[in-house]
């Protein structure tokens, strides 16, 4: 499990003309996952004030990891932006090469306490990178803002 927590010390960002690109590393690649999604909420909200009140399941699949991690970011953007939630918890319950399933928490947003700091419009595959080398996961990804 992950927790949105304000300058992890394991997220970096990457300087990258008008968009926001993210790099996390972990110990596994499910820890890798559920800190790249904490990136993505980073991103869009402020993280204080967001509390685990509800939990949603979340399933994905693709045909490679890279694709496992747009769908999943993308999954959780669509339901920020469509379904107005913001989400303080991240567990990725499974992963394959070709599938994720998580349980995410958080609430509905309340302008009167959330942030919204800013609109991702996609998840891009453009300077998307996953690593694992030397027991260590790395990945990046660019999101289009």
């Amino acid at each position: 499990m992950t927790r949105l927590s304000e300058n992890p010390e394991w997220l970096g960002h990457v300087d990258h003309t008008a968009d926001e690109c993210i790099e996390v590393r972990a110990d596994s690649a499910e820890a890798l996952f559920e800190r790249l999604a904490v990136g993505y909420m980073l991103v869009v909200a402020d993280p204080n004030g967001i509390e685990s009140r509800q939990s949603w399941q979340v399933q994905v699949e693709a045909e490679d990891q890279e694709g496992l991690l747009v769908r999943w970011l993308s999954e959780l953007n669509f339901l920020h932006q469509c379904e107005h939630l913001v989400f303080s918890e991240f567990i990725v319950t499974a992963l394959s090469e070709t599938e994720l399933r998580a349980e995410v928490k958080g609430e509905p947003i309340d302008l009167d306490r959330h942030e919204i700091l800013a609109e991702v419009k996609a998840v891009t595959f453009h300077h998307l990178r996953l690593t694992h080398a030397a027991g260590e996961w790395r990945g990046r990804v660019l999101f289009d803002m």
